[in-house]
């Protein structure tokens, strides 16, 4: 892929995030968090950082962003703003030839599992990008849980409220 298709297809890729979900598909009511537990949610801090390499393999990108990356930094999470009941559109980086697995459960109250949707599968890409979509049922505290291979990652973040 040439290097101003890679840009034109990044750029499509982060501008979709930033459109909003259709909220006619009812998302779950959210419930309010406690003090008691929210005192108990310790959030993930994020770094500022290049990303670690570009999705044709080669050198990242000189532009800084926030990112939540694991101890190893074998696995990279954008930080993006994450609303209730909508599409949060993000992307990693992980080992490449690895399949990435997503999971999320929420800390400080019951809520539905979060929804992740990831395209194409890590068996089949070959480098370390690997784009996703998140839907939060509800507000919250949430822990997100990402695997690829032998390495793992939890963040804690925030969920906010549709405005």
């Amino acid at each position: 892929m040439s290097k101003p298709l890679f840009f034109i297809g990044l750029l499509m890729f982060f501008a979709a995030g930033c459109m909003r979900a259709d909220r006619s598909s009812a998302s779950p009511a959210t419930q309010p968090i406690s003090a008691a537990a929210a005192d108990k949610c310790v959030l993930s801090q994020p770094i500022k950082s290049p990303a670690p390499q570009n999705t044709e393999g080669g050198p990242p990108s000189a532009e800084v962003r926030s990112w939540f990356v694991n101890a190893d930094r074998s696995i990279w999470m954008f930080d993006v703003p994450r609303v209730a009941g909508e599409r949060t559109k993000t992307a990693w980086f992980r080992p490449a030839r690895t399949k990435l697995e997503v999971t999320g459960r929420r800390l400080d109250g019951d809520a539905q599992p979060l929804f992740v949707e990831t395209s194409p599968s890590g068996e089949e890409y070959r480098h370390m990008f690997q784009p996703s979509i998140m839907i939060f049922p509800t507000a919250g505290c949430w822990e997100i849980t990402a695997k690829a291979a032998t390495s793992e990652a939890r963040f804690v973040v925030k969920v906010n409220d549709a405005p």
